[in-house]
């Protein structure tokens, strides 16, 4: 599971980037064509390049970003659903399994064998859990915001 995330994200990523870039370039050409004569332009209106506010880029390319931003942010709320689940459903069994040796070791009569079994049985759980935990792989990554 963690492979076929991490290919998905590389995969959404390049998509993205190609994204931008295409963008890019065809909003550098419709500018290069756009048969203004040049000249200066007062310092009050927009700088080269940017908005008043310092962002950069046109709206078409902010546009194209925030559109792929959105589709991985709704592919990054699944993946956090089904991790989510997924931890959940091993932390249970983990509680399950220390529940069940207490409830044993209670049953016995608390005797040091009876012990010596629930901290054995405990410790196979804790076991488990971090191999289960290790397993799932990473937490996903949430997407930066363009």
């Amino acid at each position: 599971m963690p492979a076929s995330t991490s290919h998905r994200r590389a995969r959404i990523l390049a998509a993205v980037a190609t994204a931008l870039v295409t963008v890019n370039l065809a909003g550098t050409a419709l500018a290069a064509t756009d048969g203004s004569t040049g000249g200066s332009t007062p310092s009050t209106t927009v700088p080269a390049g940017g908005t008043r506010d310092g962002r950069t880029g046109d709206r078409a390319t902010r546009r194209a970003g925030l559109e792929a931003f959105k589709a991985a942010l709704a592919e990054w709320k699944s993946e956090m659903a089904a991790y989510g689940a997924a931890r959940r459903e091993i932390m249970s069994d983990f509680k399950s399994a220390v529940q069940a040796a207490v409830a044993a070791n209670e049953a016995a009569g608390k005797t040091e064998a009876s012990k010596a079994a629930m901290r054995t049985a405990i410790a196979a759980a804790k076991s488990a859990r971090e191999a289960a935990i290790a397993a799932l792989g990473p937490r996903p990554e949430r997407p930066a915001r363009p």
